[in-house]
């Protein structure tokens, strides 16, 4: 509980390896914001890649994620 004030500032994106679909973003989108409380929201939208970025391990690099979606907005 003590390092939920220093996560308070980021915002939810999800990521998927599929082909972008606006319909299926805006789906998605209303089922998990009626399923989760407020704070679990999606507000930083969806982002659609053909392949996740991962490390030599096969950890994905949140890093890359984060730059991803920055560029998106």
């Amino acid at each position: 509980m003590s390092n939920w004030i220093q996560y308070t500032s980021r915002t939810l994106t999800l990521f998927f390896d599929l082909q972008e679909s606006k319909e299926l973003e805006k789906e998605l989108t209303e089922h998990v914001n009626k399923e989760v409380t407020d704070y679990k929201r999606i507000r930083g939208g969806i982002i659609f890649r053909k392949e996740m970025p991962r490390n030599s391990v096969g950890k994905l690099v949140r890093k890359r994620m984060r730059d991803w979606a920055k560029e998106q907005k």
